[in-house]
């Protein structure tokens, strides 16, 4: 097997026309137009009208590269493309050899007969698929298409938010943004190896299944070597004439991966060589995690179950669902995932939702997913749409399908192949779906079709055809006994408050959340002073999601708990302290139905741009309230304070796989946060459990006492450690008779980190900290605390530059909701 990369320096230009300017692939033509200054920042205010009129261009590609008289003794030499985007035309020394239309699939393509040795050149041209879509639209108009993307985009196999979604804007990009290159061979070589675990107590037995595709019958050797973590090596190795050849590998006591708070996530080294006559022909290497994995699907008395297990463990699934970190698929950098993993990590995430309306991410992507335990749920890349369904559709369908499933499905993170989002629950919410044909191409595409590739490439793995769904058939989509759910009566839809989450009760809830704006430094990184009102036109224009409100939807919801915030910054801080609180109170409830319920993924984790949007961590990677918060209602164990009623229902939850032996104690507070009342009891918190504990009336609670002046604080404690600690108030925040907590700040500096002391006066809500100058990550922020003294820390790695304590203590920013009024 040889290699020629095609990577690295290439020139482009608009089609036909223009100067040549440097290109980089892989890349894309929006990257490569901004690397050489012909296009301002598309995200600036409303730059992203200029750069759609870059989108409706055709742009092309070229290179030269030498081949070998090495490369050319091959039986065959193909260029591969791992990714092109989308409408491409590759021609290879003048001939015209393919047209590509699927941004998601792998392509190969046999070149030799038109390689010479020395120089050759490759140029590959790329139709705009901004005119693509509308000129298709205009022959074959689709009857509805949903809001703030480009009318039509089902027409094309592209990632869909790149022609606008509700939270990002329409610019269609193009260009080689994966890998290419040269690859000779002859005789024999291999097809992606597939790994199948089986798990008995202290063994772990693998079969690797190898596809060989042949130019000719000759007898080859197949070895797989699987090196551990600690450096043993096993091996084996078969002779085989035929096409296939199945390899087997017992592993004793294996180190076994777990999610992310379970366990470590050990990874074990696979590499599949195929050898003819001692000589290596080709190679294949994956990293793996040995685990057992399944979704448990039961019936019970609510319906039927929907449980993530690994190693014989139900896990409750926390977490977020995904979308690309830029609207230009290059600038995902490996870098930028890993920080977004670690800090999903950081914070108890368990899982995080691939979703299908973007693209099957990158390699990279999953390593990172397996290193820091999070599972993944993946969708395939349909959503809110109906296709054409013609036999090309499905022919393409099927091989992007087959592409990404043979790449992937050696991961250990990943859970579940899911057919689409929201395809089969938009057949209950939009009237023009509602025909026999529309529905049979939809069973067709996603319960027969997708389900047997599924089945054919990956059987060991569940297929879901759906999210949400009550598994297929257009059996009550998103209904809350069996399957997954998108609780969208929060925010959309019925525009519901948040605690009305209580009223569905669901299996597994794949999508819920609410907007908020950016962190302020991001804000100011978008937006001239003038723009900096929550209902300027510059803020209105970022708001993408078309609901007829614009930024006062967000508004709508502060105003529900605070009280009117009189400042643009003040507003920005009340909509991610209500954010959090929506997030916060769905997770607590569904935590608490533990056992009915085993997922709560909200949406969303990052941005793609600067915008108020869902995220929890802002397109700059500063983290909002929510993703502080979710350290606390994420925790391992949960001490969760339920109003039902004339109670307060205090509960339990745990995720940890041993039992916890702990403390409760309550107290209700004045706003001094001297103590009226209090308790305290001994617990046995049961692993994998949620109970509550104690029921408090609230009549004995507030009598005597104004319930606008006191609240209720209460915590878990083990060996002098607090687990988890929760906060009640009995009436809204902006009913809330606050005091002034005088906050008094000393920075202690160590080797690695700076500590904050913080000594209050009195209760204070949603505890922001902050610098104008320059980022960090504290240990908490957007916190409670009653009067008395925290203690939080930077560690000095998280520093955006060298700081000192005097810096520290003189910049320090602190708000809370007492600031608002």
């Amino acid at each position: 097997m040889n290699t020629i990369s095609l990577n690295g320096a290439w020139k482009m230009r608009e089609n036909g026309t223009g100067e040549w300017i440097p290109a980089v692939v892989p890349g894309s033509v929006f990257c490569d137009l901004l690397a050489a200054n012909k296009l301002e920042d598309p995200y600036f205010r409303d730059n992203d009208i200029i750069a759609r009129e870059f989108a409706s261009r055709d742009y092309e590609y070229v290179r030269t590269f030498a081949v070998t008289e090495e490369l050319l003794a091959n039986e065959k030499v193909l260029l591969k493309c791992y990714g092109l985007d989308t409408l491409a035309t590759i021609y290879v020394n003048g001939q015209k050899i393919a047209e590509t239309d699927d941004i998601h699939r792998t392509y190969e393509f046999d070149v030799k007969a038109i390689l010479s040795e020395g120089e050759n050149e490759i140029r590959i041209v790329f139709a705009s698929a901004l005119e693509y879509v509308r000129e298709m639209n205009r022959k074959l108009p689709f009857e509805y298409n949903i809001k703030d993307t480009t009318f039509g985009f089902p027409h094309i196999r592209k990632a869909h938010n790149m022609f606008g979604w509700d939270s990002e804007p329409e610019i269609p990009d193009a260009g080689i943004w994966r890998d290419i290159e040269l690859i000779g061979w002859s005789a024999v070589r291999l097809d992606t190896p597939y790994v199948r675990q089986t798990h008995t107590p202290g063994c772990a037995d693998l079969t690797i299944e190898v596809l060989l595709e042949r130019l000719a019958s000759d007898a080859v050797s197949v070895q797989a070597l699987l090196t551990a973590p600690d450096g043993t090596v096993y091996e084996t190795c078969v002779q085989t004439q035929e096409e296939q050849a199945v390899l087997a590998l017992k592993v004793e006591n294996p180190a076994l991966w777990w999610p992310n708070g379970y366990g470590d996530q050990p990874i074990y080294t696979l590499r599949v060589t195929l050898k003819k006559d001692g000589e290596e022909l080709d190679a294949h290497e994956m990293r793996i995690g040995l685990r057992s994995m399944r979704v448990r699907r039961e019936p019970d008395q609510w319906g039927e179950s929907f449980e993530i297990e690994v190693n014989g463990v139900g896990i409750f699934a926390k977490g977020g669902d995904y979308i690309p970190l830029d609207k230009f698929l290059p600038r995902e950098t490996e870098d930028r995932l890993e920080k977004m993993f670690r800090d999903c990590a950081a914070v108890h995430h368990t899982c995080m939702r691939i979703w299908g309306g973007a693209i099957f991410p990158s390699d990279a992507f999953y390593d990172l997913a397996d290193r820091y335990g999070i599972i993944l749920w993946q969708d395939f890349m349909f959503a809110c749409a109906l296709y054409h369904y013609t036999p090309e559709f499905e022919a393409n369908i099927i091989a992007e399908t087959r592409d990404n499933i043979k790449r992937l499905r050696h991961h250990a993170c990943l859970a579940l192949w899911c057919g689409s989002n929201e395809n089969e629950w938009l057949f209950d919410e939009w009237e023009h779906t509602k025909t026999m044909q529309k529905r049979r191409d939809y069973i067709r595409q996603y319960e027969v079709v997708l389900a047997d590739v599924a089945k054919k490439y990956d059987p060991d793995r569940l297929y879901w055809p759906s999210s949400p769904s009550s598994d297929g058939f257009f059996h009550d989509a998103n209904g809350g006994e069996m399957g997954d759910i998108h609780c969208w009566d929060v925010w959309h839809n019925a525009i519901k408050p948040y605690t009305a989450y209580k009223e569905y009760p669901s299996r597994f809830t794949s999508e819920f959340g609410l907007q908020s704006f950016p962190t302020m430094k991001t804000i100011r990184e978008f937006t001239l002073p003038e723009d900096r009102e929550v209902c300027s036109y510059i803020m209105d224009y970022h708001q993408r999601n078309g609901n007829g409100y614009g930024n006062a939807h967000i508004l709508y919801y502060v105003l529900q708990d605070l009280p009117y915030p009189h400042d643009f910054e003040k507003a920005v801080y009340a909509s991610h302290v209500v954010q959090s609180e929506c997030v916060r109170f769905g997770s607590e409830y569904w935590r608490r139905i533990r056992g009915r319920c085993m997922g709560a993924l909200y949406w969303q984790v990052g941005d793609c741009w600067q915008a108020p949007t869902w995220a929890s961590i802002d397109y700059a990677g500063r983290w909002k309230a929510l993703h502080y918060r979710s350290r606390h209602f994420f925790a391992p164990v949960l001490l969760s304070i339920d109003e039902e009623g004339a109670n307060l229902d205090l509960y339990t939850v745990s995720d940890r796989m041993e039992d916890t032996s702990c403390t409760l104690r309550w107290f209700l507070k004045n706003a001094t946060s001297e103590v009226i009342r209090s308790g305290e009891m001994e617990l046995c918190v049961k692993n994998g459990s949620s109970a509550c504990v104690l029921s408090l009336p609230k009549a004995e609670l507030l009598e005597g006492v104004n319930p606008r002046e006191v609240y209720l604080e209460a915590e878990l404690v083990a060996d002098g450690v607090c687990l988890n600690r929760n906060w009640f108030l009995f009436v809204k925040p902006k009913h809330f008779l606050f005091k002034d907590p005088n906050f008094q700040v000393e920075v202690q500096e160590e080797e690695n980190a700076f500590c904050i002391r913080l000594q209050a006066q009195a209760y204070a809500r949603y505890v922001y900290l902050d610098f104008d100058e320059f980022d960090c990550l504290f240990d908490d922020n957007y916190f409670d605390m009653s009067k008395g003294e925290k203690t939080v820390r930077i560690t000095k790695d998280t520093l955006s530059k060298p700081v000192s304590a005097e810096e520290i203590t003189n910049s320090l920013r602190i708000m809370t909701v007492a600031d608002l009024f």
